[in-house]
C-alpha cells in the first residue's frame, strides 16, 4: 500500500521512510507488506541528487555525497512535504532512515521533530553501509522523544543481495510481542 486508508482507519501500523539510492525504500515496502502496514515515503521539498549504491570496497566520492555527510554529521533538517497519513491514527509508526556518515538523514529528522508528539509508539530501523548504526537509532530515539519498542539495523549489503527476509521477520516478532 502506499497511500493510508483514509476511510476504513482499519490499519494501526505506518511505516514511513527517507530513501535516496532505493535501499531503505526496499526494506520499508518489504516490511510494510509483511505487516500489513500502511507505507509513506518521507519526501523532501527540494529534490536531492541521486547516491548512487556503492559496490563493495567502492569509495563514496562527489559534491552529493559530501553534502549528505555533512548533514548526517552536523544534524541537519530539510524541507520536507506534508504527509498523507497523520501519524496520530496509529497505534505504531515505524520509521526508518539510511544512514549517512553514520547519522541521521536530514528527511528523517525533519518528520521526527514535526510528527513526534503525534505518534503514540514508534519503532526505528536504518539501513547503510556503517557497522555503528546505534549513533542514528539515538538520535531517532531522542528527536521522538519515546524509547522505540524495537529497533533494526540493515547492512547495505543484504539489501542489495536481497538477503533482508531474516531481518523483517524478526522485526515485525518483536512488534507484534510488544
Amino acid at each position: 500500500m502506499s497511500v493510508c486508508d483514509r476511510e476504513a482507519h482499519v490499519v494501526k501500523t505506518l511505516v514511513v521512510y527517507f530513501s535516496n539510492s532505493g535501499n531503505t525504500r526496499k526494506v520499508a515496502e518489504r516490511l510494510g507488506a509483511h505487516l500489513n502496514a500502511d507505507v509513506e515515503e518521507i519526501r523532501e521539498r527540494k529534490t536531492r541528487p541521486l547516491l548512487r549504491v556503492l559496490e563493495e570496497g567502492e569509495k563514496p566520492g562527489g559534491l552529493a555525497v559530501i553534502k549528505a555527510a555533512m548533514g548526517g554529521m552536523l544534524g541537519i533538517s530539510s524541507c520536507i512535504e506534508d504527509v498523507q497519513c497523520a501519524p496520530e491514527l496509529y497505534d505504531l509508526v515505524v520509521i526508518g532512515s539510511p544512514l549517512w556518515a553514520g547519522g541521521l538523514t536530514p528527511a528523517v529528522r525533519s518528520y521526527l521533530k514535526k510528527y513526534c508528539k503525534r505518534m503514540r509508539r514508534v519503532a526505528f530501523f536504518c539501513t547503510g553501509e556503517s557497522p555503528e548504526k546505534g549513533r542514528a537509532l539515538r538520535q531517532m530515539q531522542k528527536l521522538a522523544h519515546k524509547v522505540p519498542i524495537a529497533v533494526m539495523s540493515v547492512p547495505a549489503r543484504d539489501v542489495r543481495s536481497g538477503n533482508i527476509d531474516a531481518y523483517i521477520s524478526d522485526l515485525a516478532s518483536r512488534l507484534t510481542l510488544a
